[in-house]
């Protein structure tokens, strides 16, 4: 018994407690001050507004009979409200600095440090890494196949080449 209790004996802290270690409680009940009446008020919406952008939502579509002139007014309208806000997008994704001109359905690749990562310019670098990689292939192979086997192969082109712009007399 002496054991399991000599090992789990309270030491003596060194710090020191200041203030109180609990938190003040909020108030219950109706009793408020002006000040939080007024914060209410800052935060309820306006009215107006609400029902200025109901009616604005109502009045978008209407209902009833309309002639093939008023559908298609009614969507060059909306084409061009859509277009209009795509524009703002780009010109506020421009103004950011960000450098990156992705869409909103683009993905977002990054590395194990969180840094964006190109994935077009990975694929253009290894694609210009392979083409590398065949040319020096050819020119190996070329050097090994001999320097008389080159200039033969450069006369036969010459010479063919020469053929090819003579007159065909006959």
């Amino acid at each position: 018994m002496g054991k399991s209790l000599a090992t789990f004996q309270k030491s003596k802290s060194t710090w020191a407690t200041v203030g109180s270690t609990s938190l003040p409680l909020a108030q219950a009940g109706p009793s408020r001050t002006s000040e939080n009446e007024n914060m209410d008020e800052d935060i309820k919406p306006d009215m107006e507004a609400v029902q200025k952008e109901e009616k604005k939502q109502l009045t978008k579509r209407k209902g009833g009979l309309r002639t093939a002139a008023q559908i298609r007014q009614e969507a060059e309208e909306l084409a061009a409200e859509r277009a209009a806000a795509l524009a703002a997008e780009a010109e506020r994704g421009e103004g950011s600095g960000s450098g990156h001109a992705q869409g909103p359905g683009e993905t977002v690749h990054r590395d194990s440090s969180g840094r964006i990562v190109d994935v077009e310019k990975l694929k253009r670098e290894a694609k210009e890494k392979e083409e590398e990689e065949k040319r020096k292939a050819r020119e190996r192979e070329e050097w090994s196949k001999g320097m008389v086997q080159r200039q033969g192969r450069e006369d036969r082109a010459r010479q063919e080449r020469e053929m090819g712009e003579r007159d065909v007399a006959r």
